[in-house]
């Protein structure tokens, strides 16, 4: 092992971080099984033992194959000897499985986790800690996954007494053999597919995770740490990166110290990859393949039993330069063998339908986007090794046969693709990312680096083309996005008031509250109106039903309110009524909570505009004498005032509507020298840069902007004890907080009269989804979003109907600064208090966006870029009810713990409409119409809890 040279972004601490070299790829060939073995010396302790070990899945499910009857799954470690065998491994089920082993008067201890492991995307940090002496029962069989102690299901108690795991018999690894063994007539097996790395086994400690991982205070990424312990008589550390022997037999070498080497059977010194914990590669992804498609290899091979059958992979990129190659080892010349990119509108079918946003090239030399194909480059066929070159910061797709270039195939592309690959029956591929250039041992090594040195290619790739690997993806915009958005569960305690305190990482601007356990309405609170008494708008219920007013949901003394949004958390009232929304004893609550910037702060652009004959100030450009400013307490503005217009009218702000001038937070600057309130006065003319910057203090009174020379031309500032600031972009002014860094505004305004008003937003890029909803009158709530063919359509959020088509009313599309609305058709009023939730996607962060059901339990796989903390879905092509998931309380697959945010309804548990949700996106694993319907088109809304960059499998 080695230390990282770059101290960024692997650096804890002040030291270098510790870097993975390699991993060891096991697959599950039936006729040459690998496996690793050793025959454990005596001396061991076989009560007391640590197992340490990251994998990356590839296959999931069974991988067994039995002349008699036997146990299923792929094993990790497993005993043979007499008697039934201790193990660890992944049932078929996808659970992690501990088992002491049995015989000689043992009774076999067993425990199995609760969660499911169906991430084949990133890697998984393992640890099994067997302390069977312990006096404590549930201590003595442990299992963490990614440093989280598991929840388990018991079989049977661990028995103080020696198991099978570290006693005098062969030890496998990767593999399990039953019966008379593999040779003999009645024999059963199974295997494991995908890699392993760091696999350590201590004996005689039960450690915890801290022995062999630590979290990255940079990235918060859990990442492998160099043991430094010491291992016992029978332990052993496999780092697999010793691939010096011609015959792969240095592959099983014990860097222990002990000498405890195991045998290595059916490797290939190529199966020792670059893939590894702190270099993850992309490869294909299990999760979104056609069933017709069978991989092997770690995921890096494809064989195709069926026509226009694809396999998509586990890296979505939308910016950059890529490159990757792919051997073919068939003959076939078939219209449907293809290799290219593909969108996340691939639904495990032939991603060349109409449906998806598809490139590619055949082995036919022909080129296909979507359906359509033309005339490109050569033929291909058995042992062509086809460079793909994608420049998605030119918007370019280039094909190599084998290192000869067929010409740009398209240009203009934009979006997120992912590399893909599609046959016909008899259709077989062997793909290197940039971890292995040998295609699985078929050639000699080609040991070409990308242009950041990573990787190993056959071919040199193009100028500035990286592998896709995790070190090659751009750094996120955000690291940690608990400190924008984030999950808060509680149990209500009955008292009079209540806070969450230390739960989160930010100061809630909009939280969205429902309780888990009863039938009660969502309530929603944002910081630009402000909590307290009757400031709630809902959702599912109340009176009428999710369409109030605020207050409505009659949030009051009676039924409880919030608050006040606290530093880190928030406080609330309970109310008098058997029946609370916010503390009721024995309810449990979901909170969810979105940052809208840690401070307030805009620069205005002032000039002097002549109102029939008047003089008066106006802010960017917006033509209306006399606004009112909204200014936040403990925001920062600055006044821009370099217009020619104001040299004669200097800018002053006052506690009076022409004099009075106030000084708190407020200094000015001319020709960028700080002055005095009368060296600003008297040089303000000959300026050329004039500014006046104010921070608003706490508890300011109410101010006014005036000219210190001219009465009149000026208005009030309402600094408010809520948030917001001004927003002059729209064809309304309005109060917008804007955190642009996370993709999200609050937006207030008053609707104007019966015609089409544009509203800005103060993101800076264009939204993707705008929730709105009035706060004056009785409304609907309305999501319009433009996530769907590029059209404007627009949802209920208090309703399960279809989408409607916003441009059909000629409702203006959302741009980098406003985004439409229409007071007489939203509200059927003119003069009514608005309030907007405005997103948009950002990479690593959040995203918006949609995809096709396929009505299957393989149901579609939605690349997000990140491990999702929260997934909103709706069907949007017919009526179905709004499905909201999360992390906290859905803590392992299968999410299936759904609340309805156009219902009241507590809790379900929906599992034909459930998620997996995944280091890079989520997985639909139901049939259900909420979420999969087949041939529906969804719209969702997700979250993250991990860029995907940084993330660990889930």
């Amino acid at each position: 092992m080695t230390s990282i040279g770059s101290p960024s972004p692997f650096f804890l601490a002040g030291k270098k971080a510790y870097a993975v070299e390699r991993s060891l790829r096991f697959d599950d060939d039936q006729s040459s099984p690998t496996r690793l073995t050793r025959t454990v010396q005596s001396g061991g302790n076989a009560k007391k033992f640590t197992v340490s070990f990251w994998v990356k899945r590839s296959q999931l499910g069974n991988t067994s194959y039995s002349n008699s009857a036997g146990n299923s799954g792929q094993q990790i470690i497993h005993t043979f000897g007499a008697g039934n065998r201790g193990a660890i491994k992944f049932t078929s089920a996808d659970k992690i499985q501990f088992t002491q082993g049995s015989g000689s008067g043992v009774s076999a201890g067993n425990i199995s986790t609760n969660a499911v492991f169906r991430d084949v995307s990133a890697w998984y940090h393992i640890l099994v800690v067997a302390d069977y002496a312990n006096s404590t029962v549930a201590d003595r069989g442990k299992i963490f996954v990614n440093g989280v102690r598991q929840e388990v299901s018991t079989t049977t108690n661990f028995l103080d007494a020696n198991g099978k795991i570290n006693t005098n018999q062969v030890h496998e690894l990767g593999f399990a053999e039953y019966g008379a063994g593999y040779t003999g007539s009645s024999w059963w097996y199974n295997f494991f597919c995908g890699y392993m790395a760091e696999f350590y086994f201590i004996d005689g400690q039960a450690y915890d995770p801290s022995y062999f991982t630590e979290t990255n205070v940079t990235t918060g990424q859990l990442v492998p740490k160099e043991y430094t312990g010491s291992f016992g008589t029978t332990g052993w550390y496999l780092n697999f990166s010793d691939n010096s022997g011609t015959t792969a037999t240095t592959l099983g070498k014990d860097s222990s110290g002990n000498g405890n080497n195991f045998t290595p059977n059916n490797f290939a010194v190529s199966d020792a990859l670059k893939d590894s914990p702190t270099l993850n590669f992309c490869t294909m992804n299990s999760a979104a393949k056609s069933s017709n498609v069978t991989l092997s290899q770690g995921n890096l091979g494809f064989s195709c039993a069926a026509t226009n059958k694809a396999a998509s992979s586990t890296f979505g990129v939308s910016s950059g330069k890529w490159y990757w190659e792919v051997r073919s080892t068939d003959s076939i010349n078939g219209g449907s063998s293809i290799i290219g990119i593909v969108d996340n509108t691939f639904t495990n079918e032939n991603f060349f339908a109409s449906n998806s946003d598809g490139y590619g090239y055949a082995a036919t030399a022909l080129k296909y986007n979507n359906s359509s194909n033309s005339s490109y480059g050569a033929t291909w066929t058995n042992g062509d090794i086809i460079g793909v070159a994608l420049d998605l910061d030119a918007g370019t797709l280039t094909f190599y046969k084998n290192n000869s270039s067929q010409g740009t195939a398209y240009s203009s592309i934009s979006g997120t693709f992912s590399p893909v690959f599609s046959g016909q029956n008899g259709t077989t591929y062997v793909v290197n990312f940039g971890q292995d250039s040998t295609f699985a041992g078929a050639i000699s090594s080609g040991g070409n680096t990308d242009a950041n040195g990573k990787g190993d290619f056959k071919y040199a790739p193009p100028s500035g083309h990286k592998a896709l690997c995790s070190a090659n993806l751009p750094n996120p915009v955000i690291n940690f996005p608990d400190e924008h958005f984030d999950t808060v569960l509680y149990t209500g305690d009955g008292n009079a008031t209540g806070s969450q305190t230390n739960v989160l990482k930010f100061q809630p601007d909009w939280l969205w509250s429902k309780p888990r356990t009863a039938a009660y309405v969502h309530l929603f609170y944002d910081s630009v109106r402000g909590a307290g008494n009757s400031k709630a708008l809902n959702t599912g219920g109340g009176s009428p039903v999710g369409t109030g007013a605020e207050g409505a949901a009659a949030d009051n003394a009676t039924y409880g309110f919030l608050n006040s949004f606290d530093a880190n958390g928030f406080s609330y009232t309970r109310g008098s009524a058997t029946t609370t929304y916010f503390n009721q004893s024995g309810i449990n609550y979901a909170v969810w909570n979105w940052n809208g910037g840690d401070t307030d702060g805009k620069t205005y652009t002032v000039k002097v505009h002549n109102f029939s004959g008047n003089n008066r100030y106006i802010f960017d450009d917006f033509q209306t004498e006399a606004v009112t400013l909204d200014l936040a307490e403990g925001g920062t503005y600055i006044f821009n005032m370099d217009d020619a217009s104001n040299a004669s009218h200097p800018f002053s702000i006052g506690t009076a509507a022409n004099g009075t001038v106030y000084t708190s937070g407020i200094t000015y600057f001319l020709d960028g020298v700080s002055k005095t309130y009368s060296e600003y006065t008297l040089g303000f003319a000959a300026a050329t840069t004039r500014r006046l910057h104010i921070t608003v203090p706490a508890s300011a009174p109410v101010l006014y902007y005036w000219c210190s020379v001219h009465s009149g031309m000026g208005g009030q500032i309402n600094t408010n004890s809520t948030l917001g600031s001004s927003n002059f972009d729209g064809d309304l002014q309005s109060t917008a907080k804007v955190n642009s860094t996370a993709g999200f505004s609050i937006v207030k305004w008053t609707s104007g009269a019966n015609a089409y008003k544009t509203v800005g937003h103060g993101l800076g890029v264009k939204p993707d989804i705008v929730i709105l909803k009035s706060v004056s009158i009785a409304a609907g709530w309305f999501v319009y979003y433009d996530v769907v063919d590029g059209t404007n359509d627009y949802l209920s959020l208090n309703t399960s109907g279809a989408s409607l088509n916003a441009e059909s009313y000629s409702i203006v599309p959302p741009t980098s600064s406003v985004f439409g609305t229409d007071g007489a058709f939203v509200l059927g009023a003119t003069n009514v208090t608005m309030i907007a939730y405005v997103f948009s996607s950002v990479e690593g962060y959040s995203k918006i966006g949609s995809y096709k059901g396929n009505g299957s339990t393989d149901g579609p796989f939605v690349f997000t870029g990140f491990r999702p903390a929260w997934v909103m879905i709706k069907i949007s092509s017919t009526t179905e009810n709004w499905t909201i998931f999360d992390n906290k309380r859905s803590e392992f697959n299968l999410s299936q713990l759904g609340l309805y945010a156009n219902l009241t309804s507590a809790e379900v548990n929906i599992s034909t409409n459930g998620i997996d949700i995944l280091s890079n996106g989520f997985k639909l694993r139901g049939t259900g119409s909420r979420t999969n319907q087949n041939n529906g088109t969804f719209i969702y809304l997700a979250f993250a809890e991990s860029p995907f960059k940084y993330a660990r499998a889930r």
